[in-house]
């Protein structure tokens, strides 16, 4: 008697079917753009590599202008075009470097890139070296003078171009915009440098920097003030009111030893236009507007006629963060 075979599928592994990597493929546009833009930042540092490290323009000029091609983010299109326009400039191929200085000249008139590609001879009267120069701008950040921060090493770097220390200048001058202009600036500023100078210390500390601020997650709405318990009352003057400035930040400390305050006052920068006096430790918006009252009124002997802005301290880092001032006054007062 013959039996009949009995034939016996055996199970695939999973990883031995197409279903098992096809399920796998990214879905979705913002999975979709988080590759893009991994791609297109791989292929900016292949082609800024290529140039400086390994000194192969042929290799550098066909990333960056695949990089091109792709449609990237404006902070990596610019450095993008840049980097092609000096690799063909110094090539003796003018006719291609004028290609993408006019590109960069007439499509992003108001940028750094734009700047120096207008000014390309500008010349500086200073005999002091570069690491005295970023000496003296360091002490002028510390004193919180960042508009002569920004406006200098935007003319030193044209001075120092190819040296050193201009990486380090460029890193000054993020941290100076920011405190000036905001965070927003402050990234553009650090993104500049992690993107321009991938391969100095400093570059590589600007790229970190950046990786910081995409994860600082800081919220542009005011939280409700209702129950906090650590306010500031801030007063807003023209930052060239040097004596009205003096005289109030007097006023405040005199009122605040007449009185016997646990209190103190700062002056702070808040944009290049005006300065921030401010009354720090006060524990309630009430007592705020209490504090606020008394110097306004005449009996009291201050009449200080400036407007009084109380304002919880977590909303006072959001206003300094997103220069917001107008906008907490519009809608929290």
């Amino acid at each position: 008697i013959e039996e009949d075979e009995l034939l016996v599928e055996e199970e695939v592994r999973p990883e031995f079917t197409p279903e098992f990597y096809i399920d796998q493929l990214p879905e979705g546009m913002s999975v979709l753009d988080s590759i893009a833009k991994a791609r297109n930042f791989a292929y900016y540092q292949l082609g800024v590599i290529y140039k400086e490290k390994f000194k192969r323009d042929d290799l550098a000029i066909s990333r960056l202008e695949n990089l091109i091609a792709f449609n990237p983010a404006e902070k990596l299109l610019l450095p993008g075009l840049y980097n092609l326009y000096l690799i063909y400039n110094e090539s003796g191929a003018f006719a291609k470097a004028d290609i993408y200085k006019s590109r960069i000249i007439n499509e992003f008139p108001d940028t750094r890139y734009a700047q120096i590609l207008l000014n390309p001879d500008a010349k500086i009267e200073d005999n002091a070296s570069p690491g005295a120069v970023y000496k003296r701008l360091y002490k002028e950040y510390e004193k919180g003078n960042y508009e002569i921060v920004v406006s200098n090493v935007e003319r030193y770097v044209t001075l120092f171009n190819g040296d050193p220390i201009v990486p380090r200048l460029e890193l000054l001058k993020a941290f100076a915009a920011g405190r000036l202009y905001g965070f927003e600036e402050y990234k553009r500023g650090i993104d500049f440098v992690a993107l321009n100078f991938p391969n100095t210390e400093v570059g590589k500390s600007a790229q970190q920097l950046v990786l910081e601020a995409e994860k600082l997650k800081i919220a542009e709405a005011f939280m409700p003030e209702q129950g906090l318990s650590d306010f500031k009352l801030v007063y807003r003057l023209e930052k060239t009111n040097y004596q009205g400035i003096e005289n109030l930040k007097n006023q405040l400390e005199k009122a605040i030893e007449q009185e016997k305050y646990a209190f103190t006052v700062s002056v702070d920068v808040y944009n290049p236009q005006e300065n921030l006096i401010v009354v720090h430790g006060l524990t309630s918006k009430l007592g705020s507007r209490g504090l606020g009252d008394f110097m306004a009124n005449p009996s009291n002997g201050f009449n200080v006629t400036t407007t009084a802005v109380p304002i919880a301290t977590e909303n006072y880092k959001i206003i300094q963060v997103y220069k917001s001032l107008d906008k907490y006054e519009e809608e929290m007062l």
